[in-house]
This record gives C-alpha cells, sequence and structure tokens, in this order.
C-alpha cells in the first residue's frame, strides 16, 4: 500500500503536461495588471498598486474557468466576493475570536459551494483568500472601503479588459463551451440538497473549515510577519482526493522555495523598481496563467516570484518575504496533510463499521 502511494506521489510530481499550456490566453490577462500597476505606480500610490494590480491577477484565473451563469461569470463573482471578503478581513484583523469564526465560515462555504459547480467552488477559494489576506493589515471602516472599492477597481478592470478581447481572441482552452446556463434556483436547491452528512461535498465542506480553523488559529499564535499565508496557502491545497492533497503540499513548498529564491535572487541583484518592477511582475504572472495546467511545482515558482515582486512594490523586503513565504508554505502543507489524513482514517473507520462485519477492518 505505501509502494502503491509513493508511486502515484511520484507519478503526480513529475506528471508535466505541456500540451496543457496557455501561451496565447495568457496573454489576454495581462492587460488589465499592467493598466493598475502603471496608473498607480504614476500617482505616487504604491499600495493600491498592490491592491488593484492584486485583484486583477486573481480576476485573471477566472478567464480559465467554465461559464458561470455567464462566460465572465466566475470574474464578476469573484469581484464581488473578493471585495466584500476583503473588507471583513481588514476590519476583523484586531478581533482574533472573530476572525476565526470568520475563517472557519468561509471555509465551509468555500467548500459547499462546490456543490454548484467547479467556477463556483473557485469563487469560494478566491473570497477565501481576499479574507485571509486583507487581515494581514488591520483598518478602520474607511480604509476597509478603500480597500474594496481597490478590489472592485482591479477585478472589474480585468473582467472589461477580457472581455473586450474575447472579441478579437479566442478564450482558453479550458473553458467550457456549452452556451447553456444553468437553471434558475438550480444553484440554491444543489447546497440545500448537499446539506447532509452522507454527501461528499458537506464532509469535505467540513473538513476544509476544519483545516480554516486550525491553521488561521496556529497563524495567530506564531504571530509572524505574513503569517496569514498560513491559513492562505492550507486552504488552496486541501482538496477532497488525499493523493492530490499530498501532492499539492509538497509541490507548493517546491515551487515556492525555488521561486522565492529566483526573487530573492533577482531583487539583491538588479535591485529593481518603478517600470522595471512591474515588467517582472507581468512576466512572472505571464508564466503563472500559462503553466498553471502543466504542471502545479511550475505554476507555483512565477506565482512566489509574482508575490515577491509585487510586496516588493509596497516596500516590503524581498529576503524576508521570501523567507516567510517558503516557512508558511511548509506549515500550511504540513497542516492540510495531517487533518487529511486524519479525515481518511476516520472515513475507512466508518466505512469499516458500515459494511463489514462487527466493524472488522
Amino acid at each position: 500500500m505505501t509502494t502503491m502511494a509513493t508511486a502515484g506521489w511520484t507519478h503526480e510530481l513529475r506528471r508535466v503536461d505541456w500540451d496543457a499550456a496557455e501561451w496565447c490566453s495568457s496573454l489576454l490577462c495581462l492587460p488589465a495588471i499592467a493598466i493598475a500597476l502603471i496608473v498607480a505606480l504614476a500617482a505616487g500610490h504604491r499600495f493600491a498598486a498592490v491592491v488593484v494590480a492584486g485583484s486583477a491577477q486573481s480576476v485573471g484565473f477566472g478567464a480559465f474557468q467554465r461559464r458561470l451563469w455567464f462566460r465572465g461569470g466566475p470574474m464578476v463573482l469573484a469581484t464581488l466576493g473578493m471585495a466584500l471578503s476583503a473588507a471583513v478581513g481588514e476590519l476583523a484583523a484586531n478581533m482574533p475570536w472573530v476572525m476565526l469564526v470568520l475563517v472557519t465560515f468561509w471555509a465551509f462555504c468555500y467548500g459547499m459551494s462546490g456543490a454548484i459547480s467547479s467556477p463556483a467552488s473557485w469563487v469560494g477559494q478566491q473570497c477565501c483568500v481576499f479574507l485571509v489576506v486583507s487581515s494581514a493589515v488591520p483598518g478602520a471602516p474607511h480604509e476597509a472601503a478603500l480597500r474594496a472599492a481597490g478590489v472592485l477597481a482591479g477585478g472589474f478592470l480585468q473582467f472589461f479588459c477580457i472581455l473586450l478581447l474575447w472579441h478579437f481572441f479566442p478564450p482558453a482552452r479550458s473553458t467550457h463551451s456549452d452556451p447553456g446556463i444553468h437553471t434558475a434556483g438550480w444553484q440554491r436547491r444543489a447546497i440545500v440538497q448537499n446539506l447532509t452528512f452522507r454527501s461528499g461535498t458537506f464532509r469535505y465542506a467540513l473538513l476544509l473549515a476544519l483545516t480554516g480553523l486550525v491553521s488561521q488559529g496556529i497563524a495567530q499564535l506564531l504571530h509572524f510577519q505574513n503569517a496569514y499565508w498560513i491559513p492562505m496557502t492550507a486552504l488552496i491545497i486541501m482538496k477532497p482526493d488525499l493523493l492530490l492533497t499530498n501532492v499539492r503540499a509538497i509541490a507548493r513548498l517546491g515551487g515556492t522555495f525555488v521561486g522565492a529564491a529566483l526573487a530573492t535572487l533577482v531583487a539583491m541583484t538588479l535591485r529593481p523598481d518603478g517600470i522595471w518592477l512591474s515588467v517582472l511582475i507581468i512576466l512572472s504572472m505571464y508564466l503563472a496563467y500559462a503553466l498553471q495546467n502543466v504542471n502545479y511545482a511550475l505554476y507555483a515558482i512565477p506565482l512566489t516570484s509574482y508575490i515577491a515582486f509585487l510586496l516588493a512594490v509596497g516596500r516590503t523586503p524581498e529576503t524576508s518575504t521570501a523567507v516567510h513565504r517558503v516557512l508558511a508554505t511548509a506549515i500550511a502543507g504540513a497542516i492540510a496533510m495531517m487533518i487529511h489524513a486524519l479525515y481518511v482514517h476516520d472515513e475507512l473507520r466508518r466505512i469499516a463499521r458500515t459494511f463489514l462485519p462487527n466493524g472488522a477492518a
């Protein structure tokens, strides 16, 4: 059994599907990020550049999702959900117990959104990410409103740029070509029908809620700079399948280490700023968009570099950022793998009690 599991890990980690690379369609996501960076930096607002460009970057992944109500649905819903989550996260940042409850609840909703569709699940994941990330900078109500406005600006900028470019260039191959639209009320019924322990979606939502609770609690206890990466990464890594969770944890750690090392080396050697830092951000995101379906570790390398360069726009030290990100990713991966292993063990015992005589294994 151990040999088979090891072979599965090795196969998944080594699997590289270059045919899945989105070299052309990834270019469509870059103009909005470039506009956000250029305009905000030209106006002298570095923090606004980080917020607006970061929102545009996240919403750009929605262009690779299948339709949700309509082709750009994932981008629109993600923008709205991210803005709300960002405002709530910033307001609750100084209230640890409230933040703990919010992360747990957001994670549960993220899990349940999978009952609707894969794009809806992606939207739920982005909401969790922005809730956690925004908690790193506590703010007053007007500051939270400004952050939400920045997220809305970046998200809708990306949506309208891609919507315009789709008139001239084909969408990503991973998008759904079926023109059908979900029928009214179907989404609500899908959630209600899965609110039972017999539902795998419901059990996965509980697993994500537990992951959010534990990882957020550990982040608050450790309290080092950028500790919010722990719950953020743990929730991204956690998948319904144990093998996939373990593979993503290992691949994410490896990709994060390489990406952080490269970004730190470039930052310390070239000391980029202004336009050159923007070029590095756009190049990193182009590679992340293009490689997201090729190999998870390869995808994590430019994504980590992008985050380091984007935070450098906000004057965050590159070296400490790299160290914190690698440490947080290692902790998050360990949390996700441990919780999922315990969950699988409990599931196997439950199945044994249900189907085997006297509950024998």
